[in-house]
Formats: structure tokens, C-alpha cells, sequence
């Protein structure tokens, strides 16, 4: 373990929120009728962050107290949100490179 880097608190925070973003989401998408009961454990929580860093998305929507990188590489397609189908513009069939 000594090899790996030390990450600050703050690259800390931003990997396990996203990790509890992940599984909050993924509970409400297997059982839609916790909300309710999810959003009390989550305001509590919120309430005792420090003022101003508590972000939320609503509505299928991105959110962040810093930072938001999105790359794309390859002929590769990044976004924060999508609606709708999406897919690179003339994409290859698989075997045709070069032909």
C-alpha cells in the first residue's frame, strides 16, 4: 500500500460520493417506491456537511462542487447527460477498415 499515492480528502470525498450517487441511484431504479424513504437519510446527511458543499442533480441532470472533466477519444462520444440515442457520426463495421 505504500506504493500507491495519497489522495487528498477532497479526490477522497468526490470517489465515495460518487460511489454512494451510484448505489443511491441503482436502489431507486430497483425499487422506485423508497424514495420517500431514501430522501430522509440523505437530507440528514446533507445537513451535516459544511455549508455550501452539498451539490444535487435532479431530473437526469449532472451536478458537481468542482471539477467536471468529459473526454472522448477514438471517435468516441462523451457527455455529462444524454437524451436520447446517441452514437458516433458514420461509425465502421466491424472487419470493413481498410477496404
Amino acid at each position: 500500500m505504500s506504493s500507491l499515492p495519497q489522495l487528498t480528502a477532497g479526490v477522497t470525498q468526490a470517489r465515495l460520493g460518487a460511489q454512494w450517487a451510484v448505489r443511491i441511484s441503482d436502489l431507486l431504479d430497483e425499487m422506485p417506491d423508497s424514495e420517500a424513504e431514501v430522501r430522509a437519510p440523505v437530507a440528514e446527511i446533507q445537513s451535516l456537511l459544511p455549508a455550501g458543499t452539498a451539490v444535487g442533480a435532479r431530473d437526469h441532470s449532472v451536478a458537481a462542487g468542482r471539477d467536471v472533466r468529459i473526454e472522448a477519444s477514438g471517435g468516441g462520444v462523451a457527455a455529462a447527460v444524454v437524451h436520447g440515442n446517441i452514437g458516433p457520426p458514420d461509425p465502421t463495421v466491424p472487419g470493413s477498415a481498410g477496404r
